[in-house]
């Protein structure tokens, strides 16, 4: 069998496509990464891989000139849906959705043998739902995809509401978004409400800010602005007095009250230049519970992609696998979608089986205690590769794959403050912020909104919660009074001592935490591997 010709999409530090060449039968020829730091470490590791950036400007047509007869494309795009619960948000669409649709344009273009699409546990879920647009009509009408009614909040309406519906009205299907607000007016307006409890700071921190606010009003033209004109223009005049004031002090609460004002409905204003955007199917635009609403219909991403390739000649399964039951030292639950063509297909398509119960977990002891005599830099600028100065011991079946180099590369850690290290030293193994006593949690806000995962001290003998950004959660090592280091984040996701990460340290660190381990990708891999025709 000649190895599969491979594409890797949304590939990050390559955990996925380094899972899939272990299996000896693929052959990445191509991987799309937009992160400049992800870029490094997966060109270091694969460096025989081209490598393009923005997925959102590849011609899929001359791709596939390019790269004749693609066998498989992986990748995990990010999606996140729409949501009505948050607010802060400055869209109604995430504009992640779009990479979703390119990694379907990816597999309908390019039209591989097979395809495999990673992503979050919920994404078949009600939280990760796509609203119904003019540009999905044809298509979801031909596949006959359920569609759901939705109310959808645009977002709160201060002043004038009835100004707001007939905006939106009559420009729905033509939106300039001139008359909006430059985006940090948003960031300056958060940071005066955090300081707005103490008329000290905040009067510090207005102080620093007061030219920039009048920078940003001088350039909006209100005048010329159809939209604000009216109304809303007292607003501006009453902010724009209250910061010009020169003989008299600033009127605060005249500031906050007109701030408030403008970015709230700047937002909402926003979120509506979606509906030109995303060209969406609405209808029953409302005023209601001191917001704007509309109404549309939705779709499940999931059913979407099943009904569109099943139609094209694919047997297709999916469902939620965890790392743990294949042989990472983690829980890390996934949703995993397999495609293959039926015409090569030798063995009913099912999803891979777990080839570890609970009481054969690979835990944390088993992933990083041989490290442990080793000292970790804390400083970039210091950082050496870490010779061993004996071989290591490969007792068990994971060292004898994660142990692959006498030379230790990214053992690097944070720095550690002394409120950290009082922290550290008090909290035993499987304990978290949660179990510090009050006068150890003073410098949080909310200390009672902090998650169990926050300060954890891990436990030897268990798989570790599922790695995200684990300098940012300041994971304790389980016997020692220090964050764990990137290569012990990488260990537990299964990251060969042998791969290198590339970029500062909080980018090394969110590099291992996007990753696909590499043992369940090398999992899916031989799977696949199993039930197809492998005599071409």
């Amino acid at each position: 069998m000649k190895n599969l010709q491979t594409i890797d999409l949304f590939a990050g530090a390559g955990g996925l496509s380094y899972g899939f060449l272990q299996s000896k039968k693929c052959e990445v020829k191509l991987a799309v990464e937009f992160d400049k730091n992800a870029q490094l470490t997966y060109k270091e590791n694969h460096p025989y891989v081209d490598m393009l950036d923005d997925i959102n400007t590849i011609d899929f047509k001359k791709l596939r000139v390019e790269y004749n007869n693609v066998d498989l494309i992986i990748g995990g795009p990010p999606c996140q849906g729409f949501s009505n619960a948050n607010r802060q948000r400055n869209y109604i669409i995430s504009p992640k959705n779009q990479l979703v649709k390119k990694y379907i344009e990816a597999v309908d273009t390019l039209n591989p043998n097979i395809f495999v699409m990673e992503n979050v546990k919920t994404i078949a879920s009600d939280k990760h739902k796509f609203i119904y647009s003019k540009n999905d009509e044809s298509t979801i009408q031909k596949l006959n995809v359920e569609l759901h009614e939705e109310n959808i909040l645009i977002g709160s309406a201060p002043l004038h509401p009835e100004i707001f519906l007939n905006f939106i009205t009559e420009n729905a299907d033509n939106f300039n978004t001139d008359f909006l607000l430059p985006d940090n007016i948003d960031s300056i307006y958060k940071q005066l409400m955090k300081k707005s409890s103490s008329e000290e700071t905040f009067t510090e921190y207005f102080d620093k800010k007061i030219s920039s606010i009048k920078r940003i009003l001088a350039k909006w033209t209100i005048d010329e602005q159809a939209f604000w004109h009216n109304s809303y223009a007292q607003i501006n005049r009453r902010l724009y007095l209250a910061l010009t004031v020169e003989d008299t002090d600033v009127n605060f609460d005249m500031v906050k009250t007109c701030l408030e004002i403008i970015t709230e409905t700047n937002k909402t204003l926003k979120r509506a230049s979606d509906i030109t955007h995303y060209k969406l199917n609405y209808n029953n635009l409302r005023y209601e519970n001191n917001s704007i609403y509309f109404s549309a219909k939705s779709y499940n991403i999931i059913e979407f992609i099943e009904k569109k390739f099943t139609k094209k000649g694919y047997s297709i399964v999916s469902g939620i696998m965890n790392a743990a039951d294949f042989g990472v030292p983690q829980l890390r639950e996934r949703f995993i979608m397999i495609g293959i063509k039926t015409t090569i297909l030798q063995k009913e398509l099912t999803m891979p089986s777990p080839s570890f119960s609970k009481d054969q977990y690979i835990t944390i002891g088993d992933a990083i205690l041989d490290l442990q005599e080793l000292s970790p830099t804390t400083k970039l600028d210091d950082y050496k590769p870490i010779k061993r100065k004996t071989p290591a011991m490969k007792t068990t079946k994971y060292l004898d794959w994660i142990a692959d180099s006498d030379t230790i590369f990214n053992h690097i850690t944070t720095a550690t403050r002394e409120t950290a290290i009082k922290r550290f030293k008090v909290l035993k193994q499987g304990q978290n912020f949660h179990s510090l006593a009050d006068d150890l949690k003073t410098t949080y806000t909310s200390p009672e909104k902090t998650q169990n995962t926050i300060y954890k001290r891990l436990e030897i003998d268990k798989p570790s919660d599922t790695v995200v950004n684990v300098r940012k959660s300041m994971w304790i090592h389980p016997n020692l009074d220090r964050a764990i280091s990137i290569r012990e984040a990488a260990r537990l996701q299964s990251f060969p001592d042998s791969f290198v990460f590339h970029g500062k340290k909080d980018a090394q660190y969110q590099q291992i935490g996007n990753a696909v381990p590499p043992i369940l990708g090398k999992a899916i891999a031989d799977h696949i591997l199993n039930v197809i025709d492998t005599s071409n």
